[in-house]
């Protein structure tokens, strides 16, 4: 899975309220093959995107 699929699975968790449950970046991260600091680099950059930015990185 490249950065950008895991960017936008990230997003898509981050909407729907998954990571306010206790161990959601480590569920994330092991259903996503990444290290738990890459989600909490992910969910930063959701934070501070415009909701179309994170469609356009590449």
């Amino acid at each position: 899975m490249k950065r950008i699929d895991k960017l936008n699975c990230v997003k898509r968790l981050y909407e729907q309220g998954f990571f306010q449950l206790k161990d959601s970046v480590v569920d994330a991260a092991e259903a996503l093959g990444a290290s738990e600091p890459s989600v909490y680099r992910y969910l930063q950059n959701v934070r501070q995107a415009d909701p179309n930015d994170v469609q356009k990185e590449a």
